[in-house]
């Protein structure tokens, strides 16, 4: 059976954002933002494989869905000046 590296950033109901993989009964991690959970679940798409993110609202309703590539050694390197 073929994995799903999708990610799933939504509120839970004591007001933390979770970070939950698509294939996973629990969520990885908790965050005060949605911009944390957001930013966490992009780097763990990055570091498996890419995938695709989806963000949930506050009521559960899809807000966008994004495809995230796999890291490369350029997306973290220091500006060029």
């Amino acid at each position: 059976m073929a994995r799903n590296n999708g990610r799933t950033v939504y509120l839970r109901s004591d007001g933390r954002w979770a970070n939950k993989a698509n294939d996973s009964l629990k969520a990885s991690d908790f965050h005060e933002s949605q911009d944390e959970a957001c930013a966490k679940a992009k780097e763990m798409l990055q570091d498996t494989g890419g995938g695709e993110l989806v963000v949930k609202d506050a009521q559960g309703a899809v807000m966008h869905r994004q495809a995230v590539s796999t890291a490369t050694a350029t997306d973290n390197a220091p500006p060029v000046i």
